[in-house]
């Protein structure tokens, strides 16, 4: 390997690791509380004590990353993490892990994965120009390795509870944060942290919300993604599980649609990958929306002519399609239109609105599909999708962007 490229790779397989055991701890967490406490209401409980968290510690994250430096975070926010997951079977074991604890600790954990995750965002920008790649090829190598973990993380995490036991998955867990800290620490160059006074104040917190509205390419896109993040995994979380009840009553139905949801997407990153030079990028981010759309679009028709599991499953395979390039496209556009010290801030800011917007979205589409039923919800979901890629076309801004070289004053403080 190109040793110009290692600390890319290494911190690339940092975030995989992180991924992976995060994903696997979607499953062994809460299947660990149902089996010790057998309450659905506790298993739940869990859920939520995990994304509250996370939504406030990408915004106070992102300031520490720019006012500390984005390396001695990421290796921070994974040795703390190891040892918050590493205190549920200690605990356990010892007879002291109540709900209330374990509570505590599922928080503890998201607070801290949070900055570890915009600390590795943060420093992206110089790895990627360091290594020689283009940025597009480079973030598409980014999330594909990423999808990959979220695909395979849950059903590794389930398979292995199955094999050698939960506690065990939790430990595994909890070295994942270990080996991410160990190939930060030891293989990825630091960066300088901004030069500002002592502790954080209000105007820090909200850098990064301000550089967004100031600029208005990301202003445009911000808002675009926060729309596709409300109606997107709603569809996935709420409407998809609705959906393989109505087909077939069936769970192995939702597995296999969600399945070919993550298909679609990879195969949309890796397209991305090999062919984004012959594309602009409001072509492209038209061209994946009109895909969305036609993607739920098929899931309506799929419901009303009753063609079965079949049709369901290439109509999200395309929903996924379309969504698939959408990523690294907008991790381009940021990385080149952010500067170094509003990094942390401006990434961390973007993180908690997308995370706030998910449980934000479910409960706006699980209103409508009770209000509405699935067919007209997701009729309106289509359209939303549609909406979106007119508004890319019309959008001067973005008509006129190009992502091949960097922009060299951003708008911002």
């Amino acid at each position: 390997m190109n040793t110009r490229r290692l600390p890319f790779w290494s911190i690339l397989s940092a975030n995989a690791i992180s991924q992976l055991g995060n994903q696997m701890a979607l499953v062994a967490i809460p299947w660990f509380v149902l089996q010790t406490t057998g309450s659905a209401l506790s298993t739940s409980l869990v859920l939520v004590f995990t994304a509250i968290p996370m939504i406030v510690a990408f915004f106070v994250g992102g300031a520490l990353v720019d006012r500390f430096g984005a390396k001695p975070m990421s290796v921070l926010a994974d040795g703390m993490s190891f040892l918050s997951v590493a205190s549920i079977p200690v605990l356990y074991a010892l007879g002291w892990l109540s709900l209330p604890a374990l509570l505590t600790l599922v928080a503890l954990g998201a607070l801290l994965d949070a900055p570890g995750n915009t600390a590795r965002d943060a420093l992206m920008p110089d790895l990627i120009e360091h290594s020689g790649y283009t940025p597009q090829r480079a973030n598409a190598l980014i999330v594909a390795v990423l999808r990959a973990a979220t695909l395979a993380g849950p059903v590794l995490g389930g398979v292995l509870c199955a094999l050698i036991g939960v506690t065990t998955v939790i430990w595994l867990n909890a070295g994942t944060f270990v080996l991410s800290a160990v190939i930060v620490a030891l293989t990825v160059p630091g960066t300088k942290p901004a030069e500002q006074g002592a502790g954080l104040n209000g105007a820090d917190l909200t850098a990064g919300l301000r550089h967004i509205w100031r600029d208005n390419v990301l202003r445009g896109l911000f808002a675009m993604q926060i729309a596709n993040e409300l109606l997107g995994d709603a569809l996935v979380l709420v409407a998809l599980p609705i959906l393989a009840s109505l087909i077939s009553g069936q769970a192995t139905d939702f597995g296999l649609m969600s399945g070919a949801f993550g298909f679609g997407a990879l195969s949309g990153v890796t397209a991305y990958g090999l062919w984004h030079k012959r594309f602009d990028p409001a072509s492209i981010l038209g061209a994946g929306f009109l895909l969305v759309a036609g993607g739920v679009a098929g899931l309506v028709l799929t419901l009303i002519t009753g063609v079965g599991v079949f049709g369901a499953l290439i109509s999200a395979y395309l929903f996924g399609l379309g969504i698939g390039p959408l990523r690294p496209l907008l991790a381009t556009i940021y990385q080149q239109r952010t500067p170094a010290a509003l990094r942390g801030r401006v990434f961390g800011t973007r993180g908690a609105l997308t995370t706030m917007a998910v449980p934000v979205g479910a409960l706006l589409v699980g209103g409508a599909i009770d209000q509405l039923g699935l067919a007209t919800t997701l009729g309106v979901m289509s359209g939303g999708f549609g909406l979106i890629a007119l508004l890319v076309v019309l959008t001067p801004a973005l008509r006129s962007l190009d992502v091949r070289a960097p922009v060299a004053e951003p708008a911002g403080d």
